[in-house]
């Protein structure tokens, strides 16, 4: 494996100027997504060995939290994009090679996750990934937006739901302090 991508230093991006600048955002975009592919591989590898057993961790979440010191909210993103491409083929392919970005890839990967739109998701691969080809970033959210309202037009209502559904409370006495760890949904929160 040979981890080197060949990046202009910071004194050559200092003398392009022109087209020169277009070519270097482009192919440094490219070497990005290839990398984020490279990267969603390597944490499905260590999730498929259960690599991060053998430090202790419970999960691939914590092992690479712990190794990189990335934030969780990015590592959501990753590993969501992670299981998604598993069912996606094609634009697991389609990121390797650059011909769609990573927020594309995530926005797809969001509407895989949902398990009310993640069939819509897989069926319509062929459609999403040409929308996330052919169309600016904003437009191809739009149509995945369109997508997951589609396939599940309960939405943020079902949610809801399924938070007071689900929800939970805990209460524990130590060392003379009380804590209460409660779940449910956003009207229960507010009381």
């Amino acid at each position: 494996m040979d981890p080197t991508i060949e990046l202009p230093s910071a004194a050559e991006v200092a003398a392009l100027s022109g087209a020169d600048l277009d070519h270097a955002l482009v192919a440094v975009e490219r070497a990005r997504r290839n990398v984020e592919a490279t990267y969603l591989a390597v944490l499905d590898r260590a999730e498929e060995t259960k690599r991060f057993e053998a430090d202790g961790h419970a999960g691939v979440r914590g092992w690479a939290s712990a190794l990189t010191n990335t934030g969780s909210v990015e590592l959501h993103r990753r590993l969501q994009s992670m299981r998604s491409l598993r069912d996606l083929p094609d634009v697991a392919t389609a990121l390797a090679v650059g011909e769609v970005g990573v927020d594309q890839v995530r926005e797809i990967a969001k509407l895989h996750a949902n398990p009310r739109t993640r069939d819509l998701a897989i069926e319509g691969e062929t459609r999403l990934l040409h929308h996330a080809r052919t169309k600016t970033c904003v437009e191809s959210q739009e149509v995945v937006g369109r997508w997951d309202a589609f396939g599940d037009p309960q939405g943020a209502a079902r949610r809801h739901q399924d938070a007071h559904e689900r929800r939970d409370a805990m209460i524990v006495e130590r060392n003379g302090v009380v804590h209460l760890h409660a779940r449910g949904g956003t009207f229960q929160g507010a009381a």
